[in-house]
């Protein structure tokens, strides 16, 4: 069984890896987004997904956010095999 915080984990390192990218503005999009995820009640498998891509949304820069989506992905893959290995 996954750990229970293991989408905190998830959710914290997908922001990091945002502000990394962004910069400190990266904070206030990372709220506004969160609050767009509880508007719209994303849940399952694909909320996370739906996630990263409205923060992709806000990187300009086509390159910097190919890059991005590219590493939270790579998050996302490792999450789901460790929860299929738990």
């Amino acid at each position: 069984m996954a750990h229970p915080d293991s989408g905190s984990a998830l959710l914290h390192d997908i922001n990091q890896r945002f502000i990394e990218e962004v910069g400190p503005i990266g904070e206030v999009l990372i709220e506004d987004t969160l609050k767009l995820w509880q508007l719209n009640q994303w849940r399952g498998p694909t909320a996370f997904r739906r996630y990263l891509k409205c923060l992709a949304e806000n990187i300009d820069n086509l390159v910097l956010r190919q890059r991005f989506i590219h590493d939270v992905e790579r998050l996302l893959l490792v999450a789901q095999r460790n929860k299929i290995a738990s």
